[in-house]
């Protein structure tokens, strides 16, 4: 990540994540995080809707488009205008490929091997 996009989620001090599967619904609740001065936020997709609502929002707030697990997730997620990235999984292929269009990824480093 920038600096600038750490400095500006410390400065934040939430970093909220919103999941659900309506896009009405969740570009609505983005739209209460922003009114209340909060300009980055997690859109889970849930469903295809989802990339609509991260367009919508991306226009008033930094987006992060969370459960990416795919390329072509990521991609659709970025062409929708998301900045920032987050997976429940270490992809090497997700992030060589948002490495070179040079795009944060936030990971989930947990494996399948891990004891709990």
């Amino acid at each position: 990540m920038t600096k600038s996009l750490i400095n500006d989620l410390y400065e934040q001090k939430i970093f909220p994540i919103i999941r659900n599967n309506n896009q009405k619904r969740t570009t609505e609740i983005a739209q209460a995080y922003i009114e209340g001065g909060v300009d980055i936020i997690e859109i889970n997709i849930d469903s295809i809707d989802m990339y609509k609502a991260i367009e919508e929002v991306s226009r008033f707030a930094t987006v992060c488009a969370g459960g990416i697990i795919t390329t072509i997730q990521a991609q659709t997620a970025i062409n929708a205008g998301a900045k920032i990235l987050s997976s429940p999984i270490m992809s090497m292929n997700l992030i060589k490929f948002l490495k070179a269009k040079k795009i944060p990824l936030i990971v989930g480093a947990s494996t399948a091997n891990e004891a709990y």
